[in-house]
């Protein structure tokens, strides 16, 4: 049994103890609770204007999401895009370059509403 100094009230350090035990409990039995996300953003002004393998590679935002991959089935690259047909294509386009450095496709999920016109956000998210 823990001993509290005077000024601690017992019955609160009972409760927060009992509340932390209780969402361990619950996200141990809930794997699914755990998600991590890493999010980069691809401004349209760092989108080359030669288009090919090692301008999309040299773009950091590119360059990081490719370093930090990891192919399990409980990995999904997020491609939010801004809406819109011309939105869809250059996410469209991101993700082709993304499988030619060898992420596969089905890891691939596009999200109109990237929040700026001029920009795309690439996510990994482990739903792990």
């Amino acid at each position: 049994m823990v001993r509290l100094s005077a000024g601690y009230n017992a019955g609160a350090v009972n409760k927060l103890h009992t509340c932390l035990v209780w969402v361990f409990l619950v996200c141990l039995s809930n794997p699914g609770l755990a998600i991590s996300e890493y999010t980069e953003t691809l401004g349209r002004s760092e989108w080359p204007e030669y288009i090919n393998g090692p301008n999309i590679l040299s773009l950091p935002p590119v360059y990081r999401i490719l370093q930090k991959f990891e192919e399990h089935e409980k990995i999904t690259v997020e491609i939010r895009y801004p809406g819109g047909e011309m939105g869809r294509m250059w996410a469209e386009s991101l993700a082709s370059w993304l499988v030619t450095f060898g992420v596969p496709k089905k890891y691939i999920e596009f999200s109109p509403g990237s929040g700026a016109a001029d920009r795309l956000v690439i996510s990994l998210i482990d739903r792990r």
